[in-house]
């Protein structure tokens, strides 16, 4: 936070409006971390992967300046994209997002990136898949 005061007729009296202006911002204002870079959020499921699933991280941190006031009313936006839920996957590919409301209003939006790569599911390893749950079934 920055105060600056300018036409002040002594340094006194420049220190007090400073004061004064620093004191209201601290006093009324909050600075919110909403997530973390790296910071696990969920897992998703995967198709045809030779992986089921993957586990979706934050692309970057962010947050938020909020009157105190309103620090209870973030509420977030979760977008999956279901379409690229699809091996391949690569580590980092961007697969949804979460985007931040503050009372209705889109503060900032974040990108879920997979953690890991998934690659695809071969004929080999779907031929194997098969004949090892037959073989176990028929035990």
């Amino acid at each position: 936070l920055i105060a600056v005061v300018m036409r002040a007729p002594t340094p006194k009296t420049r220190f007090n409006e400073a004061k004064l202006l620093l004191d209201y911002g601290f006093n009324t204002y909050i600075y919110k971390t909403l997530n973390n870079k790296n910071d696990f959020y969920q897992t998703v499921n995967i198709s045809k992967g030779n992986k089921n699933d993957v586990n979706l991280i934050y692309e970057e941190s962010s947050g938020v300046l909020l009157k105190k006031s309103n620090k209870d009313n973030i509420s977030q936006n979760v977008i999956i994209n279901q379409n690229k839920l699809v091996a391949p996957i690569y580590k980092g590919d961007v697969l949804g997002k979460i985007e931040y409301l503050i009372n209705g209003n889109i503060e900032c939006s974040v990108n879920l990136i997979a953690d890991d790569d998934v690659s695809r599911k071969s004929a080999t390893s779907t031929f194997s898949y098969i004949f090892s749950k037959w073989y176990n079934f028929l035990r």
